[in-house]
Protein backbone atom coordinates (compact mmCIF):
# COMPACT_ATOMS: atom_id res chain seq x y z
CA UNK A 1 0.00 0.00 0.00
CA UNK A 2 0.89 3.25 -0.93
CA UNK A 3 1.80 6.41 1.71
CA UNK A 4 1.10 9.25 0.68
CA UNK A 5 2.13 12.65 3.06
CA UNK A 6 -0.51 14.78 3.88
CA UNK A 7 1.18 18.02 3.29
CA UNK A 8 2.06 16.55 -0.72
CA UNK A 9 -1.39 16.36 -1.30
CA UNK A 10 -2.57 19.70 0.20
CA UNK A 11 -0.28 20.84 -1.79
CA UNK A 12 -0.92 18.90 -5.10
CA UNK A 13 -4.55 19.82 -4.94
CA UNK A 14 -4.84 23.13 -3.32
CA UNK A 15 -6.79 26.24 -4.64
CA UNK A 16 -5.97 28.87 -2.75
CA UNK A 17 -4.73 31.65 -5.11
CA UNK A 18 -6.01 30.49 -8.37
CA UNK A 19 -8.66 31.31 -10.21
CA UNK A 20 -12.16 29.09 -10.68
CA UNK A 21 -14.44 29.57 -12.89
CA UNK A 22 -18.02 28.79 -12.52
CA UNK A 23 -20.62 28.37 -14.84
CA UNK A 24 -24.14 27.87 -13.41
CA UNK A 25 -23.68 30.04 -10.35
CA UNK A 26 -26.81 31.27 -10.55
CA UNK A 27 -28.02 27.52 -9.27
CA UNK A 28 -28.26 25.53 -6.71
CA UNK A 29 -25.16 23.48 -7.53
CA UNK A 30 -23.35 25.94 -9.11
CA UNK A 31 -23.61 28.30 -5.92
CA UNK A 32 -22.38 25.59 -3.81
CA UNK A 33 -19.42 25.08 -5.70
CA UNK A 34 -18.83 28.61 -6.17
CA UNK A 35 -18.98 28.88 -2.42
CA UNK A 36 -16.54 25.90 -1.80
CA UNK A 37 -13.88 26.84 -4.44
CA UNK A 38 -13.89 30.60 -2.13
CA UNK A 39 -14.07 29.46 1.19
CA UNK A 40 -10.77 27.07 -0.52
CA UNK A 41 -8.88 30.37 -1.34
CA UNK A 42 -9.53 30.51 -5.07
CA UNK A 43 -10.46 34.01 -6.68
CA UNK A 44 -13.57 32.85 -8.26
CA UNK A 45 -15.45 34.30 -11.66
CA UNK A 46 -18.83 33.17 -11.84
CA UNK A 47 -21.33 33.20 -14.42
CA UNK A 48 -25.31 32.63 -15.01
CA UNK A 49 -27.74 33.48 -16.62
CA UNK A 50 -29.73 36.05 -14.10
CA UNK A 51 -27.77 38.92 -13.45
CA UNK A 52 -29.58 39.99 -10.18
CA UNK A 53 -29.02 36.61 -8.85
CA UNK A 54 -24.91 36.82 -9.74
CA UNK A 55 -24.68 40.21 -7.72
CA UNK A 56 -26.03 39.03 -4.79
CA UNK A 57 -23.84 35.75 -4.77
CA UNK A 58 -20.81 38.49 -5.15
CA UNK A 59 -21.89 40.23 -2.15
CA UNK A 60 -22.78 37.68 -0.34
CA UNK A 61 -18.82 36.91 -1.33
CA UNK A 62 -17.65 40.56 -0.20
CA UNK A 63 -19.57 39.81 3.16
CA UNK A 64 -17.66 36.55 3.91
CA UNK A 65 -14.99 38.70 2.77
CA UNK A 66 -13.92 36.02 -0.49
CA UNK A 67 -12.58 37.02 -3.94
CA UNK A 68 -14.96 37.39 -6.34
CA UNK A 69 -16.22 38.91 -9.49
CA UNK A 70 -18.92 38.21 -12.54
CA UNK A 71 -17.66 37.39 -16.20
CA UNK A 72 -19.94 40.83 -17.27
CA UNK A 73 -17.80 42.99 -14.90
CA UNK A 74 -14.70 41.72 -16.17
CA UNK A 75 -16.52 42.79 -19.45
CA UNK A 76 -17.59 45.90 -18.03
CA UNK A 77 -13.95 47.36 -17.09
CA UNK A 78 -12.68 46.15 -20.30
CA UNK A 79 -15.08 48.63 -22.03
CA UNK A 80 -14.21 51.04 -19.52
CA UNK A 81 -10.29 50.56 -19.13
CA UNK A 82 -9.33 50.19 -22.84
CA UNK A 83 -12.25 51.47 -24.69
CA UNK A 84 -13.37 48.70 -26.40
CA UNK A 85 -16.43 48.97 -28.97
CA UNK A 86 -19.56 47.64 -26.98
CA UNK A 87 -19.70 45.51 -30.48
CA UNK A 88 -17.13 43.11 -29.39
CA UNK A 89 -19.20 41.79 -26.69
CA UNK A 90 -22.69 42.40 -27.47
CA UNK A 91 -24.63 39.01 -27.88
CA UNK A 92 -27.96 38.66 -29.25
Amino acid sequence: MVSLDKNFVETMYSVEGKVALVTGATGALGKVAAKAYGYLGAKVMLTGRNSAKLQELVDEFKAEASNAITLQQILQKLLCHHHLPRALFTVE
